[in-house]
């Protein structure tokens, strides 16, 4: 498949937003207060939606495979960066002495599985579980959606039940079963919704002005509502496809030759630095604390900061010979279009 500048800069982004995520929690800013500070916080969440709508238009837009064939490819790529960047982080949270529960080599290795089973080893790695899901039921959707003269209508339907189970669980909270599905009620919405985003709208001039005025609208009445004490999921849900229509109907071909070959180089390194990048904010929150105090501009330059130095560590990953780009996350190059 060829590759979409445009999405090229929606998964650069999403990552810029999962770092500033989390150089913002980490550092003790996302206290649940009534701040301005807390709710531009909340804005950051988009970064991993924006990665599922991405994933929803590659996976649901590709050559109808076997089961096996597609799962058995998802996962060779999926697992094995997964497995070996766990380990080395795990590794050096022992060494910072993150986890009160081990004090001693012995304590590592006995614990090193329960961790992951319960996903202690780095909280942020319940992205790859959740992808997981969406690729078991990947299959199901591609055949469901494809060779099909009414696969349209049939996203539509499916995106329309999602809006409803969404509007369900913020008006009904005591209907507790929609909690036990996150997969299916919330992100696997976000993934149809990106494969119908970049199938269907492609008028560029209306999705940037329907976009817009959706986005300010549903944000500007989100923070509203949590002044109040509420918080609409989904609201939230229209301000992540919204930005997501805007972006990828951005026009990159008139933009900097280089700065799109940096875009296009972060886009690929995406998943590296996202199975990585809580080593350097670590790191850097741990032995530089005069340099990262906890103030609100911190993440904004520690975020910039660890993009860089995550940039520089990919370029030499992949510079290294003897080292499978697919074995460390990084994806192949591509045509860009």
């Amino acid at each position: 498949m060829k590759r979409f500048l445009q999405l090229d800069l929606i998964r650069t982004i999403a990552i810029a937003l999962v770092i500033f995520q989390h150089c913002w929690s980490i550092i003790d800013l996302d206290i649940p207060a009534q701040t301005f500070s807390y709710h531009g916080y909340r804005g950051l969440i988009y970064g991993v939606p924006l990665f599922v709508m991405l994933s929803g238009f590659f996976q649901l837009n590709s050559k109808v495979k076997s089961t096996g064939s597609y799962l058995g490819g998802r996962f060779k790529r999926l697992l094995p960066p997964f497995f070996i960047w766990m380990i080395v982080t795990y590794a050096i949270s022992v060494y910072v002495h993150k986890y009160d529960e081990i004090s001693s080599v012995g304590d590592a290795f006995r614990l090193f599985v329960p961790f992951f089973l319960t996903n202690k080893v780095n909280e942020a790695f319940w992205y790859i579980f959740m992808i997981s899901g969406l690729y078991l039921v990947t299959p199901f959707l591609q055949r469901a959606l494809s060779n099909n003269e009414n696969s349209r209508k049939l996203l539509e339907y499916g995106l329309i039940l999602w809006a409803g189970w969404l509007l369900l669980s913020d008006f009904l909270p005591q209907f507790e079963l929609l909690k036990q599905f996150p997969i299916a009620g919330k992100f696997l919405g976000y993934y149809l919704a990106g494969f119908y985003a970049c199938s269907y709208m492609n008028d560029r001039s209306l999705n940037i002005k329907v976009g817009l005025i959706a986005f300010v609208v549903s944000y500007g009445l989100n923070v509203f509502l949590m002044y109040q004490g509420f918080q609409l999921v989904t609201l939230e849900a229209i301000e992540v496809v919204s930005a997501f229509i805007v972006l990828k109907s951005v026009r990159m071909d008139e933009g900097s030759e280089k700065l799109n070959t940096v875009i296009t180089r972060i886009s690929r390194y995406s998943y590296t630095i996202y199975l990585t990048h809580f080593i350097f904010i670590r790191l850097f929150y741990t032995y530089l604390p005069d340099y990262f105090p906890v103030h609100w501009a911190t993440p904004i330059y520690t975020t910039l900061l660890v993009l860089v130095v995550e940039y520089f560590f990919c370029r030499v990953l992949e510079w290294i010979p003897f080292i499978p780009d697919k074995l460390v996350g990084i994806s192949p190059k591509k045509k860009t279009t």
